[in-house]
């Protein structure tokens, strides 16, 4: 089952989103949202990429979008 054909991911909008995520000095940007492997995987400075578990990081609200 493909969830970008089905419309499943709830989420896809964070998708290139300047994020700022609790524990972390720096801003990041979501580079994706791994539904089957339940990852998000957020871009730091110096291609540092932090993955981190879906939903519960967005469902918690850890992440949030930085509105520009």
């Amino acid at each position: 089952m493909n969830y970008l054909d089905q419309n499943i991911n709830p989420y896809r909008h964070f998708i290139g989103a300047k994020v700022s995520v609790a524990g972390e000095q720096e801003i990041g940007v979501v580079t994706r949202i791994d539904i089957q492997n339940k990852i998000v995987c957020v871009l730091f400075k110096k291609m540092r990429e932090v993955k981190y578990r879906y939903p519960e990081v967005l469902d918690k609200k850890l992440i949030k979008i930085i509105e520009t």
